[in-house]
């Protein structure tokens, strides 16, 4: 991952910043500056490139009505040309979004605006929020767990993936749908559910914001964040748009709770603009089930009694029984290589190849939004504690890492039903890999893997002489089943063979962070195994990806949402 220093405020005018971040655009209609900001968002999405990207902004977006730029913005972009800093960052911008949300002023009618003192004015307040937002990481070491969640979570990386990893997100919902097509608890709902969104099928769910990404924005509309609603169903615009009238007088916007949700905000002549284009991937990756569940319950007679109930029904039999079982199958198909899930052995317990076996935990949870927002370290800890460190001695029931543990006891019995099932006689023979499988890419962090592998390692010493060998743990994140199928069913031996590859990768840096320290070492030795395969193969597999899922499932998927019959 690179990371980009961003110019801010006193840097530029040489003065502190002011007390009231907002003092420069105060008078301004906050849906002007909406539009302003929005319109900066879509050539940030659309253009990747730095120095671009600062140019395009800053002549477009920013001085489109001065020729001639000052000599103060020229040396701006030779900093950023010469020195690789930023001037614009979609976090920040977000910040300013929510500031201005939190201090709604309606405009008046008649009231003019002034191009040029506008233009200067909006462009010291974004340089403002560059200083304030980005000050969160001053003070805390980057050699630190918490130096790089903050570093981590300040880059909003959970949302502003590449197009690359959105299409992963689309594929899943093919999966999704599939499911929901055949589950006796669900399929009715999908009916009501597609009748509430007008879609043929939940699939369509995800293309819609697939469609948006790939044909509206920057590279056709020169910025334009006004959405084209012909042809789009207006049940999903409606459905995940902000109305002023929810913000008016309102003083504790959240950002991720009210804002990122609702990607598109209405406007007064029913047009619709699009805030982010990064939100779409909180909408589709975590949206589809609370809307589904929204769209679908029914208060007097639910089988589900809140959005939790339903939650944990999804978690065991959409994410564990269905999504992960049907990859899990396909990577291990060979009859040399058996699978183990039943009510005893959790959540699956798989030969791999001779006398390797991977225990696996499967666990779908979400970190709270507002943790990651707030840039809540302890909170953040809690909740990785709580979901994967939680023992039965201490807070009733094992979770996560700690569940492999008694799975670890069932597997060193000799001549035990475990063993029998798998085909391998002594444990003194195996090699284990203890993984667990999660979905939130919040905890594809930096540290996460580090810390929850270290705390499950001082619990393993009793069990750790039973087996020839236990491995580090990995926590390892859903999508890289998807990403990756291809390459980890290419011989018995693919997967483990690149876990242990990780392992050296991870003590190489480990080694050289002792020797000569620094925070870049330190980030390198605590990488998380997902960022490690990205940097390991290449980032333009996605017809390999394409071909090897089309060619492992039946995934066509039936329309039968709006017209059943």
């Amino acid at each position: 991952m690179k990371y980009v220093s961003i110019i801010g405020y006193a840097e530029v005018f040489n003065e502190p910043t002011p007390n009231n971040p907002l003092e420069f655009v105060k008078h301004l209609p906050t849906e002007y500056l909406m539009y302003r900001l929005a319109r900066i968002n879509a050539m940030l999405f659309h253009e990747p490139n730095l120095h671009l990207q600062t140019r395009t902004i800053l002549e477009q977006a920013i001085f489109p009505d001065t020729p001639e730029l000052s000599e103060r913005i020229r040396s701006l972009t030779s900093k950023v040309n010469e020195r690789e800093r930023g001037i614009f960052s979609g976090p920040s911008i977000s910040l300013f979004l929510k500031r201005s949300l939190e201090n709604y002023t309606e405009g008046e009618p008649g009231q003019k605006v002034i191009p040029i003192q506008v233009n200067w004015d909006i462009f010291r307040t974004i340089l403002i929020f560059n200083d304030i937002f980005y000050s969160a990481i001053h003070g805390v070491s980057l050699e630190s767990f918490e130096g790089m969640f903050r570093l981590s979570a300040i880059q909003q990386n959970h949302l502003r993936s590449n197009m690359y990893h959105k299409l992963i997100t689309f594929i899943k919902y093919a999966f999704v749908s599939k499911f929901i097509e055949q589950d006796k608890e669900l399929k009715e709902r999908g009916f009501r559910f597609c009748k509430f969104f007008g879609l043929g099928n939940p699939w369509l769910f995800g293309r819609f914001f697939l469609e948006l990404l790939t044909q509206y924005g920057a590279a056709d509309e020169g910025g334009n964040p006004v959405l084209k609603i012909e042809g789009l169903p207006p049940e999903m615009i409606n459905y995940f748009s902000l109305q002023n009238d929810d913000l008016i007088e309102r003083k504790d916007v959240s950002l991720s709770m009210d804002v990122i949700p609702k990607p598109f905000f209405k406007l007064p002549d029913d047009q619709f603009m699009i805030l982010d284009y990064n939100y779409f991937q909180y909408a589709s990756e975590f949206g589809f089930f609370y809307a589904f569940y929204q769209a679908t319950q029914e208060p007097k007679t639910d089988r589900f009694r809140n959005f939790n109930s339903f939650n944990s029904y999804v978690a065991l039999e959409y994410f564990e029984k269905y999504l992960v079982k049907s990859f899990l199958d396909v990577i291990f198909f060979r009859k040399s290589q058996k699978i183990v899930s039943t009510d005893r052995y959790q959540d699956f317990i798989v030969k791999a190849s001779g006398t390797n076996v991977l225990l696996i935990e499967v666990k779908m949870i979400d970190i709270h939004p507002k943790t990651v927002e707030d840039l809540n370290f302890e909170r953040f800890v809690e909740e990785i504690d709580k979901n994967f460190l939680s023992q039965k001695s201490i807070q009733g029931k094992d979770k996560g890492a700690f569940q492999l543990l008694r799975q670890m006891q069932h597997l060193s019995k000799d001549g035990g039903e475990l063993q029998r099932l798998l085909g391998i006689k002594r444990a003194q023979a195996m090699t284990v890999y203890p993984i667990v499988i999660y979905n939130d890419p919040n905890l594809d962090m930096a540290g996460v893997n580090e810390y929850v592998a270290g705390k499950f390692a001082d619990s393993l010493e009793a069990s750790r002489e039973s087996f020839c060998s236990v491995k580090p743990l990995v926590m390892m994140n859903v999508n890289l089943l998807i990403e990756f199928l291809h390459i980890f069913k290419q011989s018995p031996q693919s997967i483990t063979n690149i876990f242990d590859a990780y392992f050296k990768y991870v003590k190489g840096h480990k080694r050289q962070y002792q020797q000569y320290r620094g925070a870049h070492n330190y980030r390198l030795y605590n990488t998380s195994f997902s960022a490690y395969l990205k940097g390991k193969f290449r980032d333009d597999m996605l017809n390999d990806i394409i071909k090897s899922v089309k060619n492992n499932f039946d995934l066509n998927i039936n329309e039968y949402g709006q017209d059943r019959n």
